[in-house]
Parts: structure tokens; sequence; C-alpha cells
């Protein structure tokens, strides 16, 4: 959780169903294909395999502090209830155009190289949900079915197929990041919110 000087963007109350900017869901998909953070864009989606989404991911992104000229920042968390993070530490640099950050649900169905590869190859919105159906593709490949017949799978039943997928892919605009302050409103979203046995609550 942020500090609670973090603004979320949200008003308390405020229905998210209104309009898209929590995200929307399709059956057991939920996604954001596209919004802003302070260094860039971003794009979000995740699937849901188990009786419970047992994946919790959320983006922060907006002034760390009370005063809009003190410092900004993106957060992004993404634990996928199997036990503790994966934490790993990687310095940015200009020549960085994004960041991949998933859940063991996709990594268990494209490699790094792979999942890198398509979002080097596709257009930035919608990108997230794109590398969740790359690895369901994956999924029913391995069980020698067809993607259209996963789909129609279960939650409960279609963990036997795949796990939960969580991804949030975060380009960089070093235009951004060298800004000394950030014109946009706060960013706070909850990867998952609607779809069927998720409460963040």
């Amino acid at each position: 959780m942020m500090p609670p000087c973090w603004r979320p963007s949200s008003v308390e109350g405020e229905s998210s169903s209104s309009s898209n900017a929590n995200g929307r869901v399709d059956g057991l998909l939920w996604y954001k294909d596209s919004g802003e953070h302070v260094a860039g864009e971003f794009s979000m989606a995740v699937i849901q395999a188990n009786n419970q989404l047992e994946d919790t991911s959320q983006l922060e992104s907006g002034p760390l502090s009370l005063f809009e000229t003190g410092p900004h920042g993106t957060f992004v968390g993404i634990y996928d209830g199997h036990g503790g993070p994966t934490i790993l530490v990687h310095k940015i640099n200009p020549e960085d155009q994004f960041l991949i950050f998933a859940s063991d649900g996709l990594w268990e169905h494209l490699s790094n190289q792979e999942a890198v590869d398509i979002v080097n190859t596709c257009p930035r919105n919608g990108i997230a949900r794109k590398l969740v159906k790359a690895a369901l593709r994956e999924a029913a490949k391995k069980r020698e079915m067809r993607y259209s017949d996963l789909k129609k799978i279960d939650r409960g039943v279609r963990r036997h197929f795949h796990d939960d997928i969580t991804v949030v892919v975060l380009f960089i605009d070093f235009n951004l990041v060298n800004r000394s302050y950030w014109h946009g409103p706060a960013v706070s979203i909850h990867g998952g919110d609607g779809v069927a046995g998720h409460d963040i609550s």
C-alpha cells in the first residue's frame, strides 16, 4: 500500500462501471487497454482461472507527497497469491522502452524474449491483453485444444489448463521522466475489479 499521503484519482463512492477509467470486464478477463502514468503509458490485463482470483495487482501513479511540486512516481505491484513476491531491481536506462510486470501465470507459457517480441511488434493499445491471449493460446496448444474451446471453460476447472494471469506493461517516455512536474491526474487502479470471485476489500 502507498503511504497515507497518496491521493488516488477516484472519489469514494464513485462507480467504476460508469466509465472506462478503471478497466473493462469480458467474462473472466479484466483489462485496461491504455492509460497514462507519470512517465508514459500503460496497459493492464488479468484473466481468472481459479475459483477465486488469486492474483492481486495495482498501479498507482502521481504525486508522492501532498505538494504538487514534490516528487512524482509510479508504483506497480503484482502478487500471485502463492508466496512471497520475486523482487528484481533494474536501473532504468534511456534506451529502455518498456517494462513488463507479470504473475507466474504468464511466464509458465511465454519466455521473456517471446513477451518482449510481442510488445516490440504490436501496437501499445491493448498490449497486456495481447500478452494474456498469447499465453492462453500456448496453454491451449499444450493441451492439444483450440483457444476458442479453452475460453469456454469455467473458472475453477480452467485452473487445470492455466493459472490466473496478470500483466502490466509500462511504456517509458524519457522526456516525461526528465520533467520536474506532472500535469495529469493521479492514477489508482486495481486489476481484476469486477471479475467474478474477485474482491479487493
